[in-house]
């Protein structure tokens, strides 16, 4: 996933947004950690975001 341009979409317990950032591949790891580290986040999505496509959702490891 190195290589990609991501919109990355932080979602609450309800499932509301909380936040949304676009990210290069390469620093998709610290910003994924920097969305993380907000308490009101329940799970992130990750989209590649040229093509808008689905790439993966992201949870906690509790």
């Amino acid at each position: 996933m190195r290589p990609g341009l991501f919109a990355v979409k932080a979602y609450d317990a309800q499932g509301d947004i909380v936040d949304a950032d676009v990210a290069e591949g390469v620093a998709l790891e610290s910003g994924i950690a920097r969305f993380l580290r907000r308490p009101d986040t329940a799970f992130l999505h990750l989209h590649f975001a040229r093509r808008g496509c689905y790439a993966c959702r992201v949870e906690r490891a509790d």
